[in-house]
């Protein structure tokens, strides 16, 4: 049964802090950064197994909260693991097809090579075909799932 579909950036953080903030700052900071996004199921047990005290610092969901967009139902986590399944399924039929071209994420307007340790070998140029990253709502995802079961 899944507990939870969480994301944890991997890059790393560093904090400065005055010396008059002291250590508890630089904890409550490094706190903030491990702090992960995505979706819990809605059971007590499930989020006091992932932070006994319910404080949100690690996860999305305090103690108490009912109504946030961090939960999801089974039923709901479910189908979300039918969606992923497929779309997984569909980048290893592509993989296999050899459709491997160099279609970058861009998440605004500066080109996608300005970061990426490969642009001088993957073929990309200006004006190819990119993805646009798109952070959609709970309620988006949701109707998106909801379509998908009919």
């Amino acid at each position: 049964m899944p507990a939870g579909i969480l994301y944890q950036t991997a890059l790393g953080k560093y904090h400065s802090s005055e010396r008059t903030q002291g250590d508890s700052y630089l904890e409550t900071q490094k706190d903030k950064h491990y702090k992960m996004s995505g979706l819990i199921l809605e059971d007590r047990a499930v989020i006091r197994a992932m932070e006994s005290e319910e404080q949100g610092i690690f996860i999305p969901v305090k103690e108490g909260q009912t109504a946030t967009e961090a939960l999801a139902s089974l039923a709901e986590m479910g189908k979300l693991k039918t969606i992923i399944e497929e779309k997984i399924c569909n980048m290893a039929d592509s993989l296999c097809d050899g459709k491997i071209g160099a279609v970058p994420t861009v998440k605004n307007t500066s080109s996608p090579c300005s970061y990426c340790e490969y642009r001088v070998v993957c073929g990309f140029e200006e004006g190819d075909e990119v993805m646009t990253a798109v952070k959609l709502h709970r309620n988006e995802v949701l109707k998106e799932v909801e379509r998908y079961g009919n």
